[in-house]
């Protein structure tokens, strides 16, 4: 009586061993592409598409940032520097503060330990041309040392303007 026979069975090409570990891996890996897609694409999609001023908020509104210095304000819109003699007369000041105001875009006057000068020079203009909401922050270091992470993150603003 024949025993089971030992010899190999006759290969007819279609099987291969290392499509298994193909698809696994397809399995593997395809989800995770899946999941980090939308994420990935818009991170690569915001630096460009978003103001470094859109990351100052207040109370959940995005603001508009001043810093006001030793020598004056500046601005992160434009990163334009106003002397502190020009504060009551600057145009551009006033155009900014007026377009604030009819936005309804609240503004964040960010006064540097040095800064009060400019800080007090800024205030009547602020009060005649700017919105109606305007929130004030006394740093306890310049902004080149914030260590606050708040702080820090509205001083990005101002890194950041051309």
């Amino acid at each position: 009586m024949p025993g089971p026979s030992h010899e190999p069975e006759a290969d007819d090409g279609l099987y291969d061993p290392f499509a298994d570990l193909l698809f696994a891996l397809v399995a593997a890996v395809l989800p995770a592409i899946l999941v980090l897609l939308p994420v990935v694409h818009q991170a690569a999609r915001s630096p460009g598409a978003q103001r470094p001023t859109d990351a100052v908020t207040v109370r959940g509104r995005p603001a508009q940032p001043i810093l006001a210095g030793a020598d004056g304000l500046r601005l992160a819109e434009d990163g334009r520097a106003v002397p502190l003699d020009r504060i009551p007369d600057d145009p551009a000041l006033r155009a900014l503060l007026l377009r604030l105001r009819e936005a309804g875009e609240p503004l964040l006057l960010i006064v540097e330990p040095n800064g009060l000068e400019s800080a007090f020079a800024f205030e009547p203009i602020a009060a005649a041309y700017g919105p109606p909401q305007i929130e004030q922050v006394r740093a306890r270091s310049t902004c080149a040392a914030a260590q606050e992470p708040a702080l820090a993150r509205a001083c990005m603003a101002f890194a950041t303007a051309p």
